[in-house]
């Protein structure tokens, strides 16, 4: 949430590049993070396995 609000304020005081920037940083995280959670490999902070309901995990 922090880098879309950062965009948004980068954006609309004209730093465009910036903004770009963090653009492009929250988009590669929220594939990445999103490509975890669908795997079954996300973990939260205790280190347990964050899935879906009925997910299988090898």
């Amino acid at each position: 949430m922090g880098l879309f609000i950062g965009t948004v304020v980068a954006y609309v005081s004209g730093n465009f590049l910036v903004a770009a920037v963090l653009f492009i940083a929250d988009l590669i995280h929220t594939v990445y993070v999103t490509y975890l959670l669908l795997v079954g490999q996300y973990r939260d902070g205790q280190g347990k396995i964050i899935s879906y309901p009925n997910q299988k995990i090898n």
